[in-house]
């Protein structure tokens, strides 16, 4: 009689190991990585029981076999979003000095608080204590939106790279800031007279008037070259090209960018007299070149610093802006992006379509530009008066003007 085949027991594929005093190690294949090495999952359980660790390796196994294993990664949140999270986004391209800067500073906020945890460990709760200590620090809400930005986008590349299996930053909403936001002041009419009265007495200070009569970002003027400028002869007025700006290193040096937006290249125009005083402008700066000689850098900027460099647009331009305000009994206070407030704000005062103001300031939408960079002036809620009353005066007029004249019989 022939005996019986014995057939092999399938080799289990996990193992657990019963380490002592509650502690269990669970070993899962895993397969081999590119160099043919075999790769496994392991895990220490402790306070732990042998039907627990049982449980826990057949959920690894099964998650392996039908292909949702996720092998949570080690690295800490600061390590990720130093050395790996913004090393990426210099490579992307994003800009340096403007950017990149803003994603500096988010990450200085998020790391004392989540820094030291692993990545694959952060928890929802664990964002929504790095939200309130912001809350509770008087943080503004534009801060506090900057961090939440910056925490979400590296927390989707995260899962994007397969550290994460989930963005715990998903759902959880900022809270209320206990600091209003800081204002931005727009110059009223008389206001912007004054001060271009002011800026007018020294020519040195013909790039805050260009500022002002163009609304051009702060680095756009620092980045404009005279190649950049020339006269519309049909429409009677200056015209520049808006194609790249100045962005100024935190250690020293300049590099050449982009506009900030799609719609940042553009054509922007201004006043014939602006233009003449450009030509003028020119004259002086070739003079001042000759007379520096060596020491002047012929980088073709229209509005250089003083050894013809790229413009300091934050320290040394917005001091001199706020002299000149000063002398114009300005009490406000004034930033490099008060001129582009007021050049939207008074254009739109003065009547002007807010399809050519966005275009002009180099917007998307006119409504953005309106939500936005539009300060209500009292002289705005004015107008607003008049041209209602000049709108219905030949209808309505009459009648009211009759029931005048019948409350007087």
């Amino acid at each position: 009689m022939e005996a019986a085949k014995t057939v092999p027991k399938k080799r289990r594929r996990g193992q657990v190991i019963d380490l002592g005093g509650g502690s269990f190690k669970i070993r899962v294949p895993l397969g081999r990585d590119g160099a043919g090495a075999r790769k496994y999952h392991t895990e220490t359980l402790h306070n732990s029981t042998q039907t627990k660790a049982e449980r826990r390796c057949a959920d690894v196994l099964a998650e392996v076999s039908t292909g949702i294993y996720f092998r949570a990664t080690r690295i800490t949140v600061a390590d990720f979003l130093n050395n790996e999270w913004l090393p990426q986004k210099r490579r992307d391209g994003v800009r340096v000095a403007t950017t990149l800067k803003a994603y500096t500073s988010g990450v200085t906020r998020i790391v004392p608080v989540l820094g030291g945890l692993q990545l694959s460990r952060v928890t929802p709760r664990h964002v929504q204590e790095l939200y309130n200590r912001m809350q509770d620090e008087g943080l503004r809400l534009a801060t506090m939106r900057l961090v939440r930005s910056v925490l979400r986008m590296a927390f989707r590349q995260a899962v994007a790279w397969g550290y994460l299996r989930n963005d715990p930053s998903h759902s959880i909403r900022l809270p209320a800031a206990t600091k209003a936001p800081r204002a931005v002041h727009a110059f009223a009419r008389d206001e912007a007279l004054a001060f271009i009265r002011e800026a007018t007495a020294d020519p040195d200070d013909l790039d805050c008037l260009f500022n002002l009569f163009t609304g051009v970002r702060p680095e756009e003027l620092a980045g404009l070259g005279w190649e950049h400028v020339s006269f519309d002869e049909a429409a009677g007025c200056g015209v520049a090209r808006i194609e790249r700006v100045v962005l100024r290193h935190t250690g020293g040096g300049f590099e050449f960018a982009d506009p900030k937006t799609e719609n940042g290249k553009r054509l922007v125009y201004f006043p014939a007299h602006i233009y003449r005083a450009l030509e003028a402008h020119r004259e002086r700066q070739a003079e001042r070149a000759a007379h520096l000689g060596r020491a002047w850098r012929s980088l073709g900027f229209v509005f250089p610093a003083p050894d013809g460099g790229p413009l300091d647009v934050q320290y040394v331009y917005g001091r001199r802006l706020r002299q000149i305000a000063a002398r114009a009994g300005i009490t406000a206070r004034v930033t490099p992006y008060t001129m582009r407030y007021s050049f939207a704000t008074l254009a739109l005062l003065a009547g002007e379509m807010d399809v050519a103001v966005s275009r002009q300031m180099g917007h998307k939408r006119p409504d953005f530009t309106k939500a936005v960079y539009v300060k209500v002036l009292p002289e705005m809620q004015q107008s607003l008066s008049g041209s209602f009353e000049r709108l219905l005066s030949e209808t309505v007029g009459n009648q009211v003007a009759h029931l005048e004249a019948s409350g007087l019989m």
